[in-house]
């Protein structure tokens, strides 16, 4: 494999596992032998390559050190206490690492880096099968089934990690959630539809340690793309679209409690809610956008009835709009 081919998956890969002012790195390939460090690639000189080849062919081990005297350290200066990693690839190239790390972090280093590898190898293979116009359909097919399932792996991988990250609270993606998700999206993008249905859910029941995020929290690609393309949506018509998707979820809670022969209170609605919350959490929340909140009432009259008659922070804010229409200030 051309070292060009790979270059990018290769230092990727580095900067996710060492650091980079600690750590370098060797390819050997038939042609031409090549060292990175910081993110910088150099061709290596007839004299380190010789020594470089000469030291792959005695070492037996894949885990090794290097004696003081050694001509690698003299060359290199960060080489002190450095553990040598040696990764013989499908191809016939090697890879040398010198690095800090203890081997098992290299040992997953290699798993991870060969995996990526074939993955690209299969790429490759299928670029390779459009010259065969006969057999290019059939193949296709399985290839992709492989890489979408390889590619779902990833991203539960990926969201597996979002969620490890945010605890103590404890965050639950559904399967409906997961089934939206693009596999030809972005990491960026996935991530970004993680944090805006984690924000949405946050703000509509603050205060919880524990959600499950289903399908109806999940934000489509092209609204994750203007989110990273810093918000084109004003903060107004943010405030404004959870305000109304507030209101629906209370609403939608009253509509069961008086199903239920209940009362229609704070106390219902907020033991109504999936998950539930406590009621000066909704009184809260609505406190906080009491000004999007009275447009949308104006603007609905026939909108969220039973929040109207008996929520008393909507019914006060109701009231009041009301109020001030009859009395010529609004």
């Amino acid at each position: 494999m051309q070292f060009s081919s790979f270059q990018s998956t290769l230092t990727t890969l580095l900067a996710s596992f060492f650091n980079e002012a600690s750590t370098g790195c060797w390819f050997m390939g038939n042609q031409q032998t090549n060292f990175l460090f910081e993110q910088d690639i150099v061709p290596c000189s007839i004299e380190e390559t010789v020594v470089l080849k000469k030291l792959i062919s005695e070492q037996k081990s894949a885990n090794f050190e290097l004696s003081t005297t050694s001509v690698l350290r003299k060359l290199h200066t960060f080489i002190t206490d450095h553990h040598f990693h040696k990764i013989n690839l499908l191809s016939g190239e090697v890879l040398l690492i010198a690095s800090n790390q203890s081997a098992d972090v290299l040992i997953i280093f290699e798993r991870i880096l060969k995996q990526q590898l074939a993955d690209l190898a299969k790429r490759q293979h299928i670029l390779q099968l459009f010259d065969n116009e006969s057999t290019k359909n059939n193949l296709l097919f399985n290839e992709n089934t492989q890489l979408k399932a390889h590619r779902k792996n990833e991203i539960l991988l990926m969201i597996n990690q979002w969620e490890k990250k945010h605890s103590p609270i404890r965050i639950q993606f559904d399967h409906s959630f997961i089934q939206k998700i693009d596999l030809l999206s972005s990491n960026d993008t996935i991530i970004n539809q993680l944090n805006a249905a984690f924000e949405l859910i946050q703000y509509l029941k603050p205060g919880l340690l524990e959600y499950r995020v289903n399908e109806s929290f999940f934000t489509s690609n092209e609204s994750a793309q203007q989110i990273v393309n810093h918000k084109i949506n004003t903060p107004v018509n943010t405030t404004r679209n959870r305000s109304e998707l507030l209101l629906d979820k209370y609403e939608e809670a009253a509509q069961i409690a008086l199903a239920n022969n209940q009362v229609v209170n704070g106390r219902t609605i907020a033991a109504y809610l999936q998950p539930s919350v406590s009621p000066p959490a909704i009184t809260d929340a609505l406190k906080k956008n009491r000004k999007a909140i009275k447009s949308l009432l104006d603007e609905n009259p026939t909108k969220w009835g039973l929040l109207r008659n008996y929520l008393k922070p909507v019914k006060n804010i109701s009231e009041a709009s009301n109020y001030a229409f009859h009395a010529g200030f609004n």
